[in-house]
Parts: structure tokens; C-alpha cells; sequence
């Protein structure tokens, strides 16, 4: 057992069968990984999860300029992610493949294997409106490769008022790269809020890693689905 109490980091000592090395000393940090259950569409109630984490970015902001949360359900043909973002200074002025510069929401999904995560690559959309239009755009797939297209059976609806803005977000399974959904399926996501004031992006609220600083979907919390 490499960590325990408090102490989220253990040292390991690699050394050389041979002796024609020296031991190698690295220090591992314990991942924490946050799950989350999603219900079906049909209940309508779900918990809003508050999305806490800050990175700035481009900037000198220690606090987040913006609030925001999330809340998910699921059907047979969806994955919805409901995001409410509190923003005074909304700034998204970019085309649909670049914005993720802007005031906008980036998802990561990755499949897993028999519980396992698949490690080949995970979907990656930026959720904006987008020329005064609602747009989810896929940069990355299942398979490791760049997509780079708007999804067409997934649908986004956006409302910005009174510095509030909502994206109703549903997913299309089949489009994402998931096979049909059944209770019980587990699956790696990770969730953004991009904050721009109209001067570049400045920083991020996250609910899981692996979008932003690094491309890495073993850094993705955990959704489950359940009856």
C-alpha cells in the first residue's frame, strides 16, 4: 500500500537487477478522482454540482471572475450536461473551432473498457454559441485522432441574460463514440468553463483535469450511470 493518512505522495526506489545503474528515486502522487452519478432524463431532478477548481490563465487572477455549475441525466440517446455560468463580462467572438478561446464549455469523455479506461484517446467538444449560433465542436475522438467537425445529432441550447449564461447540453451517444447506455456503465469525463473578458481567455473553472493543461483522460473524474 503506497499511501495512506494524509500523505498523498510515496517515494519508490527503482533499482538495477544488475548493478550497472543507480537506483532511481521517483515520487508518486496519489490521483483523486471525484464520481458523480448520473440519473435518467425521465426523474428531471438531479443535484447541481458546484465546479470549484481555478486555473488562470494568461493572467494574474487568483479567484475565478466567473461561478458556475453542473448537473447530468441520461436516455437512450443522450448524455445532457445542464451548465449554468454566472458571467457579468460574456466575451465569445470566435469562430466554432477556436472557441475555446472564448466564454464557452469544453467536455472530455472517455470510454471505458470493461470499467477500465481505454487509454487510445477520448472525445473532446467545445460547447459556444458560435456566429449567433448554438454549436458543439468536436476536436478529438475515441480513437486518438483529430476530428475536427460539428456534431450534428448532438444539440446545444444556449440562453445569455441579465449575466447568466445556461447550455442545455445533449450528447448523442453513438456520435461521441459510446456504444448503446446501460445503468450501471462508468465512463471518464472532465468539464471546463472557459472565462474571457474580452482580452483572451484569462482562466478556467474545471471539474476534472485533462483538457486544458494536458491531454491526459486518465486525469478525467468518473460519471456513472444509474436507474
Amino acid at each position: 500500500k503506497l499511501f495512506s493518512g494524509k500523505d498523498q505522495t510515496a517515494k519508490v526506489v527503482v533499482m538495477d537487477a544488475n548493478d550497472n545503474a543507480a537506483p532511481l528515486t521517483v515520487r508518486l502522487l496519489n490521483w483523486n478522482f471525484e464520481n458523480l452519478d448520473v440519473v435518467p432524463l425521465e426523474k428531471k431532478q438531479a443535484a447541481w454540482q458546484e465546479i470549484k477548481s481555478w486555473k488562470p490563465w494568461a493572467s494574474t487572477l487568483k479567484e475565478p471572475n466567473i461561478r458556475a455549475k453542473f448537473r447530468t441525466f441520461w436516455n437512450q440517446e443522450f448524455l445532457r450536461l445542464e451548465v449554468e455560468v454566472t458571467d457579468p463580462k460574456f466575451h465569445q467572438p470566435y469562430p466554432a473551432d477556436e472557441a475555446w478561446q472564448g466564454d464557452s464549455i469544453q467536455i472530455g469523455l472517455q470510454h471505458y473498457d470493461e470499467g477500465k479506461p481505454m487509454h487510445k484517446g477520448a472525445t473532446e467538444v467545445t460547447v459556444a454559441s458560435a456566429d449567433g449560433k448554438p454549436v458543439i465542436y468536436r476536436h478529438l475522438s475515441q480513437n486518438g485522432r483529430g476530428e475536427n467537425s460539428l456534431l450534428q445529432k448532438s444539440r446545444l441550447d444556449f440562453q445569455n441574460k441579465d449575466g447568466r449564461q445556461f447550455y442545455r447540453i445533449d450528447l448523442n451517444w453513438s456520435e461521441i463514440g459510446f456504444s448503446k447506455p446501460v445503468a450501471g456503465k462508468k465512463f471518464g469525463l472532465s468539464l471546463l468553463v472557459n472565462s474571457n473578458e474580452g482580452k483572451g481567455r484569462c482562466g478556467i473553472l474545471y471539474w476534472g483535469e485533462g483538457i486544458a493543461v494536458s491531454k491526459q483522460p486518465t486525469e478525467y473524474n468518473q460519471l456513472k450511470l444509474v436507474k
